[in-house]
């Protein structure tokens, strides 16, 4: 398979998903968790990776994902449903055969099982 390359300007997101996730690295220690953005993208920054896992529970997580401008989306299909939120941005997103524009503001879900990137 060929991963096209989409125009964008960069992006910054946050993705959810309902996962069966394993217990033991469940971060769900109290009944409520509070994150902060500027946080989660200094965090994200130090990083060598794009994205950062602020969130494991036995049935869910979230990461934050920054993808610069022009850079080339490596998602795969997932086996869970997702959702995705933009932070800031603008882009292009694919999921199947459909295309949509996204921008601050936009919030996607996609399928499980559904080839999708922005």
């Amino acid at each position: 398979m060929q991963i096209k390359k989409m125009c964008h300007t960069g992006l910054l997101f946050i993705l959810a998903s309902l996962t069966p996730a394993q217990a033991d690295n469940d971060n769900m220690q109290d009944t409520m968790l509070t994150f902060h953005l500027g946080e989660l993208v200094k965090k994200n920054s130090e990083t060598p990776l794009p994205y950062l896992e602020f969130l494991r529970t036995g049935t869910m997580s979230a990461y934050l994902y920054e993808l610069p401008a022009d850079a080339t989306d490596t998602q795969t299909p997932h086996d869970q449903d997702e959702i995705y939120y933009v932070i800031e941005g603008e882009a292009v997103f694919t999921a199947g055969t459909t295309l949509t524009s996204v921008k601050a503001g936009t919030i996607l879900c996609v399928e499980k099982f559904t080839e999708h990137r922005f």
